[in-house]
């Protein structure tokens, strides 16, 4: 989620007469991603060894 992104945020309740009975909160708008970058090393000899992805 970006700075700035809003997020929605609904919440229900059912009572019965004076006793509350339940509650149920919805929210929307929530988005999550990964990035994945490869990295390579190099060995002390100076040759590349094989990369590997990193998250």
């Amino acid at each position: 989620m970006a700075l700035g992104d809003t997020a929605s945020t609904n919440v229900f309740s059912v009572e019965l007469g004076e006793f509350q009975v339940k509650t149920v909160k919805c929210v929307g708008g929530l988005a999550c991603g990964f990035e994945a970058v490869e990295v390579g090393e190099v060995t002390r000899l100076g040759s590349k060894s094989s990369g590997h992805a990193v998250q």
